[in-house]
C-alpha cells in the first residue's frame, strides 16, 4: 500500500531488522532525531497514530515560531523542585510548601531524577512506572527515637490518592511553566486514581472522649523520675517532685479546643489570638477553602475558660497554640498523636474523629443549632451536613457544647487538674 508523504508530514515509519515497527523524527524543541518503538503490527494500524504525531510536532513548530523554544525544558529536576517550592509557599505559606515536598512529593522527586535528568526527559510512560511503583511501596511508621519502621502492609488507596494527587497538581504547574511536555492528557490518563470506599465519619461516644481526655492528662502532666544529677533519687527510686515534664509537648489546649469546636487539626494548630473576640465572644476560621466562617463561644462556656487561661500564659505569642521556641504556629509530630492513642486505648483513633464528633453530637442536641446554622458553622453545605453528621442517635440533652458531648464534668476536673 502506498503512502501519501504529506498525510504524517515529518514522520516516517520503518520496520526495523529486529522485525518491530518504529517511528522516527525530528523533535522542533531539540532539533534532534528521535526514535520511537510502536506497539502496531502493521503501518496500516500505525497511520493514524503517525498522522496526530504530525499534527502535534506542527503544533509545535508553530508555537516555537510564535514564542521561541522552552528554554525551561532544559532545566534539572532540583532547578524545578525549588522554583515549585518557592511559588507554593507564595500561596500556602512555608510550612505548608516543605510538608507538601517532604510527605507527598518525595517519591515522585526520587523517581524522577534516578531515570531522567531534566523535564524535557519526561516521558507519560514514566507516569505509568510511577504509579505501579508507588503502589507497591510498603508503609512506614514511627518507632523509637526518629527512626521508621517499615511494615510489610502497602499504601492504602487514600493515601495513594493524596500524592498522585500533589504529583498531578506539581505537574500542572510545570506544564505552564514549560518545565515539560506532557499534555494534560498524559497526565490524568498515567495518573489516575484509586476507587475508594465512601464511609460515613466516626463519631466518638462519650466513653471514648473521656478515655482520650484522660490520656491527655497523663500526658501532660507526666514527670521525669530525677534529673541525672539527683543521684539520691535514683538509688533510692524516690521520684524528684521538682522534676521536669517528661513530654515537652501539651496536648490539651490542641485536643480540647477541637474537641470543643469541632475545627480541623491543622486551623487549630494556626489559630491567631486576633481570631479570637472575647467581647463579640467568637472565632474566625479561615479554612482550606479560603471562605471565613465564625464559630461561636456563646454556647461553651468550658472552651471560654479554657481560652482566657491560655491567654494568660500566652506572653507574646501570636498562636493560641503556639510554640514558645520559633514563636510559630505549633507542629505536632505522628508519634505524640500515637502515644497519645496507645494511652487512650483507642487504637483506631485520628483526629479527625473530633470535628466529626463534635458535629455529630450538635446535630443530635435538642437545643443545640440548626442544620443550616451547624452547617454553616462546619464550614459545609447543608446537603453535606446533613448527610455526614445526622444518622439514628439518641438526643442530646443540654445547652452547652460540653454537656451535648456529655463530657462536661470530665473537661471541668481535666482544666483543673491542668490549671487552666
Amino acid at each position: 500500500m502506498a503512502f501519501r508523504k504529506t498525510s504524517h508530514r515529518g514522520v516516517s515509519c520503518y520496520r526495523h531488522h529486529d522485525g518491530k515497527l518504529y517511528a522516527d523524527y525530528r523533535d522542533p524543541e531539540t532539533g534532534k532525531r528521535k526514535r520511537e518503538l510502536l506497539g502496531y503490527r502493521n503501518k496500516t494500524q500505525a497511520l493514524g497514530w503517525l498522522k496526530d504525531k504530525a499534527d502535534e510536532l506542527q503544533a509545535i513548530r508553530f508555537k516555537i515560531k510564535r514564542t521561541g523554544r522552552r528554554t525551561n525544558l532544559r532545566e534539572g529536576w532540583t532547578h524545578i523542585f525549588d522554583e515549585y517550592k518557592k511559588d507554593f509557599a507564595k500561596e500556602h505559606g512555608s510550612d505548608a510548601a516543605d510538608v507538601t515536598i517532604r510527605d507527598y512529593l518525595s517519591a515522585f522527586k526520587s523517581f524522577v531524577t534516578k531515570r531522567t535528568r531534566q523535564g524535557l526527559d519526561l516521558t507519560p510512560t514514566h507516569l505509568a512506572s510511577f504509579r505501579t511503583e508507588l503502589s507497591r511501596q510498603k508503609k512506614r511508621v514511627a518507632a523509637k527515637g526518629k527512626k521508621f519502621k517499615t511494615l510489610d502492609e502497602t499504601l492504602g488507596p487514600a493515601t495513594l490518592n493524596r500524592r498522585l494527587g500533589a504529583v498531578k497538581s506539581f505537574l500542572s504547574w510545570a506544564r505552564r511553566n514549560d518545565y515539560v511536555r506532557l499534555t494534560s492528557d498524559d497526565v490524568s490518563d498515567r495518573l489516575q486514581l484509586y476507587k475508594l470506599e465512601r464511609r460515613l465519619p466516626r463519631a466518638l461516644k462519650a466513653g471514648e472522649l473521656k478515655q482520650l481526655i484522660t490520656a491527655v492528662v497523663k500526658n501532660d502532666t507526666a514527670k521525669c523520675h530525677a534529673s541525672r544529677k539527683n543521684k539520691h533519687a535514683y538509688y533510692s527510686k524516690e521520684p524528684d517532685p521538682d522534676a521536669r515534664q517528661k513530654f515537652s509537648s501539651a496536648m490539651a489546649p490542641v485536643v480540647f479546643i477541637a474537641m470543643l469546636t469541632g475545627m480541623r487539626p491543622g486551623e487549630v494548630l494556626a489559630l491567631k489570638w486576633s481570631d479570637v473576640d472575647f467581647e463579640s465572644n467568637e472565632i474566625r476560621v479561615m479554612f482550606k477553602t479560603k471562605i471565613e466562617r465564625v464559630i461561636p463561644l456563646r454556647d461553651s462556656p468550658a472552651l471560654v475558660s479554657l481560652l482566657s487561661a491560655l491567654e494568660l500564659k500566652a506572653g507574646d505569642s501570636i498562636h493560641v497554640c503556639g510554640d514558645n521556641e520559633s514563636k510559630g504556629p505549633r507542629k505536632i509530630r505522628r508519634t505524640v498523636w500515637s502515644r497519645l492513642r496507645t494511652t487512650a486505648g483507642l487504637h483506631s483513633f485520628k483526629p479527625k474523629d473530633l470535628r466529626s464528633t463534635f458535629a455529630s453530637a450538635l446535630a443530635h442536641a435538642r437545643k443545640g443549632p440548626t442544620a443550616y446554622e451547624l452547617a454553616l458553622r462546619m464550614g459545609h453545605t447543608l446537603e453535606i451536613a446533613q448527610r455526614h453528621y445526622v444518622s439514628h442517635a439518641k438526643p442530646r440533652e443540654g445547652t452547652s457544647v460540653e454537656e451535648w458531648l456529655e463530657i462536661k464534668s470530665e473537661i471541668e476536673e481535666a482544666m483543673q487538674a491542668l490549671d487552666m
